[in-house]
């Protein structure tokens, strides 16, 4: 199992994510790979009872 991130690195993620979402920057195929990561960790949360989803 890989460790979670740290504030600091959840904090970038966030700033860049924003940062490359106020105009029209990706591609389609990079905006499913994002999607797809984030559906990954999603799943991994609920796996791990972290979050519940209803």
């Amino acid at each position: 199992m890989s460790k979670d991130i740290t504030i600091s690195q959840c904090r970038n993620l966030r700033e860049m994510i924003n940062a490359y979402t106020q105009g029209c920057l990706l591609t389609e195929e990079e905006y499913v790979a994002i999607i797809t990561v984030l559906a990954n960790a999603a799943k991994r949360l609920e796996r791990e009872g972290k979050v519940r989803y209803e």
